[in-house]
């Protein structure tokens, strides 16, 4: 399988998700399982998700599809979402994605240590928030 998805830190905030190589819709789903159960493991607790895509974007047949479906099952500990990686495609991609369904909780990154400087600004922004619980912060 062309997925890799696991916790990027100790802590449990950060989750890493790395695509690279040819993989299928399904491995996809499986990701997204394995996501799911480890973001709802630390509810409420934030989690903030990193996105490499390593080599050429490789998108399997239906995925668009699938994608849409996923996003309608966002966390609701889920703070931000940042990409990195996946060439000029990826970012066209996510610009028309964003032009048809906006979605102020995605971010693009150049590195993976861009990505990380960016998801540390958004923890400390949410340091500042009242303890009103993640699921009641406004998405960036």
């Amino acid at each position: 399988m062309g997925l890799k998805v696991h916790w990027y830190d100790e802590a449990r905030r950060i989750w890493y998700q790395e695509a690279f190589g040819t993989w299928t819709v399904d491995d996809y789903w499986e990701s997204v399982r394995i996501t799911h159960a480890a973001f709802d493991a630390v509810h409420p607790d934030p989690v903030y998700t990193v996105t490499v895509f390593r080599g050429p974007l490789y998108l399997p047949p239906g995925i668009m599809s699938a994608l849409r479906s996923a996003s309608g099952q966002v966390r609701p500990n889920e703070r931000i979402l940042v990409y990195v990686g996946g060439g000029l495609l990826a970012r066209s991609i996510f610009k028309v994605r964003n032009l048809i369904d906006p979605n102020d909780h995605t971010a693009l990154a150049n590195t993976l240590d861009e990505a990380l400087k960016l998801i540390e600004e958004v923890i400390a922004y949410d340091k500042t928030l009242p303890d009103i619980g993640p699921h009641n912060r406004p998405r960036r």
